[in-house]
């Protein structure tokens, strides 16, 4: 019985908040920001001859 209480108990609560989805936003904008700053970096790398 105290599983489905405790299915029940969480029916009415959103699953993320809003500063737990800000949190996230910013984590990838910094994944984001980091790949163009590796990209940037590497383009004019040429092979050794």
């Amino acid at each position: 019985m105290t599983g489905a209480t405790a299915a029940l108990s969480g029916v009415g609560q959103p699953r993320f908040g809003a500063s737990e989805t800000g949190l996230w936003a910013a984590a990838a904008a910094l994944i984001l920001v980091a790949h163009v700053a590796v990209a940037y970096a590497v383009q004019n790398f040429s092979p050794a001859d």
